[in-house]
């Protein structure tokens, strides 16, 4: 993903904070040759080996589920802070 250097942040205690904070993200995948995403809670996390990884969950019967077993490659999306504003 192409981020401009303006707005990069490669601090990792940096990151750490914002996935504590903005915890709710976008779980892509391709299931079946197309691309699914799923809004769900993504929390870091340590593994039994020390290493740092996001965990989160879907349902089995959620048809994107059995895009992992064919693909082990997905993109997780974390937007910061949002809110609506009437226009009223």
């Amino acid at each position: 993903m192409y981020t401009p250097e303006l707005y990069k942040d490669e601090d990792p205690e940096s990151i750490r904070t914002f996935l504590k904070e903005n915890s709710f993200g976008i779980l892509i995948n391709q299931t079946n040759g197309k691309l699914c995403a799923t809004h769900i809670p993504i929390e870091l996390e340590i593994n039994a080996d020390g290493k740092e990884i996001l965990q989160g969950h879907i349902s089995k019967l959620n048809p994107q589920a059995e895009g992992f077993a064919e693909n082990d490659q997905v993109l997780a999306v974390f937007t910061g802070p949002h809110s609506y504003i009437s226009s009223s």
